[in-house]
């Protein structure tokens, strides 16, 4: 099975509330969130893992 990957980045969006809401239309569109991986050394960057099957 090949699988398609998505990687969103919070400094893309205005604040918290629009990343959150770019994941959800995003889970909408049939892509599954595997993880928000965040720079635990500066603490002000996060990055939404999506994947979703070819």
């Amino acid at each position: 099975m090949k699988v398609k990957i998505k990687l969103l980045n919070d400094k893309n969006y205005k604040n918290g509330d629009t990343f959150d809401t770019a994941i959800v239309r995003w889970q909408e569109k049939g892509w599954a969130l595997a993880d928000v991986a965040e720079d635990l050394e500066h603490g002000d960057d996060a990055v939404a893992i999506l994947w979703k099957p070819e």
